[in-house]
């Protein structure tokens, strides 16, 4: 039996449109946004979903809202598909960081903490992948949505297809109000690993 999770990243912020860094920063859709929530949404209930999940910051939870309105469907709340935390990064642009010696790693494709009390992009791809294997759990054979953010989602498929950092970055940011559809199947036998498959990333309208 397969299971179809759609992890569908929030719509545009004013922080997005001025490259501010947001992490868990609870930041709403600015107009943009919430257009491109309504757009999106009404490519997504064609699907015909079934279970919609989404992370408690508002801008993942404006963005499930608009389902909402479509499907009927209530979106559930977990804590673990919040956005990376990017610490006393909060508000700050990438030129405002060009000498943190932690910034500096990203130009060289490396991992990095996101300040002293923020998170790198490996601990969020674990904590999202946690999150996401314990819904596929939860709803197998089901089509599920789930609103989330960019970097979440994008580390949060690494880490479940088992790719390392530079495999999963070379992916690419995920644009605002689009999706991956990622499959998963259940085990042929007893003891069998079940199998991840990415069917489409990066997908919009």
């Amino acid at each position: 039996m397969t299971t179809t999770l759609l992890l569908w990243r929030h719509g545009r912020t004013a922080w997005n449109a001025g490259g501010r860094f947001q992490g868990q920063n609870d930041v709403e859709l600015d107009e943009v946004g919430l257009d491109q929530a309504e757009t999106s949404a009404g490519a997504l209930a064609a699907l015909h979903p079934q279970v919609l999940y989404s992370s408690p910051l508002s801008r993942a939870r404006q963005t499930a809202a608009a389902l909402t309105r479509l499907t009927g469907l209530e979106a559930t709340l977990v804590d673990e598909l919040a956005e990376i935390n990017v610490g006393s990064w909060v508000g700050l642009t990438p030129a405002d960081l060009g000498h943190d010696p932690e910034y500096v790693k990203a130009a060289r494709g490396v991992d990095f903490r996101r300040s002293p009390t923020g998170e790198t992009a490996t601990e969020v791809g674990q904590r999202m992948a946690g999150a996401v294997r314990g819904i596929a759990d939860t709803h197998v054979g089901k089509r599920v949505v789930v609103a989330s953010h960019g970097l979440a989602i994008r580390m949060g498929v690494g880490a479940l297809l088992g790719w390392d950092f530079e495999s999963t970055w070379w992916l690419g940011a995920l644009r605002n109000c689009h999706w991956v559809e990622l499959t998963v199947s259940e085990p042929l036998q007893e003891h069998g690993r079940r199998r991840w498959r990415l069917q489409a990333y990066n997908v919009g309208v």
